[in-house]
Parts: C-alpha cells; structure tokens; sequence
C-alpha cells in the first residue's frame, strides 16, 4: 500500500509547494502581492523553524469533488 500512497502524495505535496503554478506567482507579483509561504516566511525570524499542517488539503478536496 505503501508504494502506491507515497508517489501520490509526493505529487500532491510538490503541486501545493508550487503555490499553483508560475502562472499564478506571476499574477500575484503582477498586482503587489505576495504568495502565503512567501509571506510567512517575511514574518517568521530568520533560521525559525516552521511546520506547515494540510499543505495538500485543497488538492484532496478537489479530488474528493471530481
């Protein structure tokens, strides 16, 4: 089970790493504004460690709604 989970959720964690694509970053910048991780990362002290919980939960809501 294991080998058929794991590359799914690699998938799924480097889609929403990806902040949904270059198209979107660029949109964003476009208009001044700043992606969440980006953001976060402004706000945390530099070398702070920082555990992000349900990075793929769009991803898998969207499946669940197809």
């Amino acid at each position: 089970m294991a080998a058929r989970v794991y590359p799914k959720y690699m998938k799924m964690s480097s889609r929403a790493l990806g902040g949904g694509g270059a198209g979107v970053g660029k949109r964003n910048e476009g208009r001044g504004k700043l992606l969440p991780r980006d953001r976060i990362d402004r706000l945390l002290d530099p070398g702070a460690s920082f555990l992000e919980l349900s990075q793929e939960k769009k991803e898998h809501a969207q499946e669940k709604n197809e």
